[in-house]
């Protein structure tokens, strides 16, 4: 399950108005998520081995480094959402929800939770 971490490095890219592909100085990517470079680097090389991204470090000072994610960041917030109610992660959708995405993409996970209680407003009126 991917974390926190990993969603506000999406997030950062998604302002940024790339998404996919990017080249970025570490130091910015850095200051946003209020980490020193080497930690960033240090995360963005455990995602790497974890799969979730494919990450080229820049060679010495001043050269961009780049990362590809395999999948849109639309979709993949759509793809957490697909779970079941009882199989959802709500910590981590509720976390997302406070990014800085449209909230338009919550829709499917709001639309579930509406039918699920539905039935139990309709109990008290």
């Amino acid at each position: 399950m991917k974390n926190f971490d990993y969603y506000k490095i999406r997030e950062f890219f998604y302002k940024n108005g790339t998404n996919n592909i990017n080249q970025f100085k570490l130091i910015d990517l850095s200051i946003y998520l209020n980490y020193s470079k080497k930690t960033t680097s240090r995360k963005l090389i455990l995602y790497n081995n974890l799969s979730y991204l494919k990450f080229a470090p820049g060679k010495g000072r001043g050269h961009l480094s780049k990362v590809i994610f395999e999948m849109d960041f639309h979709d993949e917030i759509i793809k957490i959402q697909t779970c079941d109610l009882v199989a959802c992660d709500f910590i981590l959708l509720l976390e997302l929800s406070q990014l800085d995405i449209p909230k338009d993409w919550f829709s499917p996970f709001i639309n579930k939770i509406n039918k699920q209680f539905s039935p139990i407003s309709n109990i008290r009126n």
